[in-house]
């Protein structure tokens, strides 16, 4: 609405200047005259006596005066908390607790002939049962305002209105107007209004901006302006007269936004509106409707009598009653388009439902492009007449079986055009979870038309699209529009999204940082676990032994994961010699994991795709080593072992639907391996240690339920590996031992199988060859109960990267 308009529709109106001259007159026939700008004043009225005669006349600033004629009538006085005569008003406070009233409330005004002057920060908060204005007749007579910039007189006077503030508490009563912030011959913007359920017999603006005689050079837009409304009434009628989120007569209305939530509005409700003879536009205005009722909703609308634009606005109506209209944007002779209505929820509606329209009258010269209906899980009711003005088509429906029968939304005509190639479907999304799969050859009626259907695409065959039902299953669809059933999505195929791959992916991530922690177990964890027991001799105890990893490896899936972690084993041992026979060594260990991964995955025609994950595993194990009578310059020895445990697996990404994806999956874990070695003492100082070794790992799978309501079944997955190779071990003659060693390491089965919705996900898996090696150094002192192995290891091929290990012995 205007604050110098009463609508009744959107073309009738008071004469032009009415309220303007209003507010004048108001301000000034209380109007305190004070030297300097008026500042962080506060007027505070608890009780009704505040409102009494003389009590007012000692505040100055941030204070009122009462009528001149002195008889300290409620109905005459003017409460306000700064009014100067100076070119600001900024700070003042007006908060209002008391069952008394007043002619209107203003937190802070600028009123100058001659001057400009701005009004900002200002507040106004009324609680309780406080009534501002009077009715006179039939006429509404009292307003509150945040902030007001009235400047006046001949020549280029302005005044902004900005960051001022109103809150009409629960039970308040306001006769006519409420604003947040209204620049006369300025701009209005940043202004808000709260109203949480109060009564107000006219109009609710966020902020007005360009209401008389427009200073060009300084602008006479309202923008960035908010109104939020938890519920309204009206005063002499049912409800209040329009809702604004930012108005002007001469500029633009930009960015402002109105959230209605309860209560009557007689009229619209606009998101921005523009009433310029120049070319003023309404553009990325919002309107959120969740309850009450209006008769129209408006997201941006221009009454310009030139090429005005209402652009890049949104409504979005998710609940209660529209009885004529929904607009995303509406101008006369400009273009209406990039603008977005959105239904969800169960509302009522009736009359249009036009992404772009005419606003009055005239001839715009474009409301289709651009312009988006959005139909997300919508299950409302009541008749429309008429659908148009939409380029674009998105929907996202409900889980029911009855889709192929019950139509989303119905109207008596459905107009497609106009555009090139007509309105495209550009996206359906169905609810996953328990909703039962759609099949080729079923259909949905998105928009059931009753009368008639203005087809732009008929004739050029079916327009095809893609639906989604949760985040996994894919529909091949194609769309046709004509009577008898309107705009139809006929299902051709059904699959899994490529992306269901990823899935697996962060499950086979699991899986490979538990294989790199056998490696730690059958490799320096072993050759640890030996070194303590002969130390310690068969007459003794078990030795301690600890052996840790961290590392990033980069596996080849098919696309890659990389897996960072660290890696641990603890564990004692103790050898046992057989005469004439192997010593053998047993060890009992216990085992942990922490670790993150990432996951990329290449999609056709999209970019990639990329998730990440935590690792954690705890398990135990044992470990049995047998070492031979040396056979010529060496002995064999056989080695074998055994773990298990539970592993917690943790993904999401955000590569399916926008929102997070994810699952966390806990699995039992069991493993083994065999390995036969030769060790050689080729001189004196230097040794090589023949090994190769067979590892088997079973992760067991689960069942998953991701957000979107898929269940996804992971199966048992088992790793088969072999690794093989040599380390030889300089020793320099003191305490440390130098080693260096170089192996080949091949999987010949790994593969991550899922499914969801009875298919299977593409498996990604770890089959290949891999290169490796290592260096490092034993420091075993003298005469102490510790040792320590310090080294590192590079892999390259299938499995690539690089990883630091230590390892510790204490005797005890």
């Amino acid at each position: 609405m205007h604050p110098k308009r009463l609508f009744v529709s959107a073309e009738s109106r008071l004469p032009v200047g009415f309220l303007f001259a209003v507010a004048v007159l108001a301000v000034a026939a209380a109007l305190t005259i004070c030297s300097t700008a008026v500042s962080a004043d506060t007027l505070v009225l608890e009780n009704a006596t505040d409102l009494a005669p003389n009590t007012l006349d000692a505040i100055t600033f941030g204070g009122a005066s009462k009528d001149p004629v002195g008889n300290g009538t409620i109905g005459v006085v003017v409460v306000r908390g700064g009014v100067p005569q100076q070119p600001l008003a900024s700070g003042n406070t007006v908060i209002v607790r008391t069952n008394a009233g007043s002619r209107s409330v203003i937190g802070g005004a600028t009123l100058h002939a001659g001057f400009t002057g701005d009004a900002h920060g200002n507040r106004v908060i009324v609680e309780g049962s406080f009534s501002v204005g009077e009715l006179v007749g039939t006429t509404n007579r009292g307003s509150v305002l945040g902030g007001a910039a009235l400047a006046y007189g001949a020549g280029n006077y302005s005044g902004d209105a900005y960051q001022n503030f109103v809150e009409l508490g629960t039970g308040a009563t306001v006769y006519r107007q409420v604003i947040g912030g209204m620049g006369v011959t300025g701009n209005g913007w940043g202004n808000t209004v709260l109203i949480r359920d109060a009564k107000v017999g006219g109009d609710v603006f966020g902020g007005i901006g360009g209401q008389g005689a427009c200073n060009v050079s300084g602008g006479c837009d309202a923008y960035d302006n908010f109104v939020d409304i938890y519920k309204v009434g009206g005063v002499s009628l049912p409800g209040v007269g329009a809702v604004s989120g930012g108005s002007s007569d001469y500029g633009n209305s930009l960015r402002n936004t109105v959230v209605f939530r309860d209560g009557i509005v007689q009229n619209q409700i606009f998101g921005g509106v523009t009433y310029s003879v120049s070319a003023a536009d309404a553009r990325d205005n919002s309107v959120i409707f969740s309850g009450g009722e209006t008769d129209r909703i408006y997201g941006g609308v221009t009454y310009s009598g030139v090429a005005a634009n209402a652009s890049g606005n949104s409504v979005t109506v998710s609940g209660g009653k529209v009885a004529s209209a929904i607009y995303g944007g509406a101008t006369n002779f400009g273009q209406a388009i990039n603008n977005t209505v959105t239904l969800s929820g169960a509302p009522v509606l009736s009359g249009r439902v036009y992404g772009g329209g005419i606003a009055s009258a005239g001839t715009p010269a474009d409301v289709f492009t651009g312009n988006t209906l959005k139909l997300e899980q919508y299950a409302g009711t009541g008749a429309l007449s008429e659908i148009g003005g939409f380029q674009f088509i998105e929907a996202s429906l409900g889980a029911s079986a009855a889709l192929a029968t019950a139509p989303v939304l119905t109207t008596d005509t459905l107009n497609l055009m106009p555009g090139p190639g007509g309105t495209a479907v550009t996206r359906v999304e169905l609810a996953g979870g328990s909703a039962p799969l759609l099949h080729p050859s079923d259909k949905v009626i998105l928009i059931k038309a009753l009368v008639s259907v203005n087809n732009g695409f008929s004739g050029a065959g079916a327009k095809s699209v893609t639906g989604r039902q949760g985040d996994l299953i894919l529909y091949d669809m194609t769309y046709t529009a004509d009577l008898p059933d309107g705009l139809v999505l006929n299902v051709n195929g059904v699959r899994l999204a490529p992306e269901s791959v990823a899935l697996s992916e962060g499950f086979l991530a699991g899986a490979a940082f538990l294989d790199a922690g056998f490696d730690l177990v059958a490799g320096e964890a072993m050759e640890d676990a030996v070194r303590a027991a002969k130390g310690a001799g068969s007459e003794r105890g078990f030795r301690v032994f600890a052996a840790a990893s961290y590392g990033k490896n980069r596996y080849d899936t098919g696309s890659h994961v990389d897996v960072t972690g660290f890696n641990a084993v603890v564990g004692a041992s103790k050898a046992f010699a057989i005469d004439g026979g192997p010593t053998l060594t047993l060890g009992v260990f216990g085992e942990f994991g922490d670790g993150e991964y990432d996951t990329y995955n290449d999609i056709p025609g999209r970019a990639a795709l990329e998730g990440e994950g935590d690792l954690t595993y705890a398990g135990a194990g044992l470990m049995l080593r047998a070492d031979f009578p040396d056979t010529g310059p060496g002995h064999f020895h056989v080695e074998a072992g055994a773990r298990f445990g539970r592993a917690d697996n943790d993904f999401e990404t955000r590569g399916f639907s926008g929102a997070v994806t994810k699952y966390s999956l806990k699995s039992d874990y069991f493993g083994a391996f065999f390995g036969v070695g030769y060790f050689h003492r080729a001189t004196d100082s230097l040794t090589l240690d023949y090994y190769a070794r067979y590892f088997w790992t079973r992760v067991e799978g689960g069942s998953v339920r991701l957000p979107a309501g898929d269940e996804v079944k992971f199966d048992d997955m088992d790793t088969h590996r072999v690794r093989g190779g040599v380390r030889a071990t300089l020793d320099t003659g003191s305490y440390a031992k130098v080693f260096f060693g170089l192996g080949v390491d091949y999987a010949f089965s790994g593969s991550a199988s899922a499914s969801a919705y009875g298919m299977p996900v593409r498996e990604p898996e770890l089959k290949g060859a891999s290169g490796f090696g290592e260096l490092g150094v034993v420091i075993s002192p003298e005469n102490t109960p510790f040792s320590v192995e310090i080294g590192v290891q590079g892999s390259f091929g299938k499995r690539k990267g690089l990883a630091g290990s230590a390892v510790f012995r204490f005797d005890f």
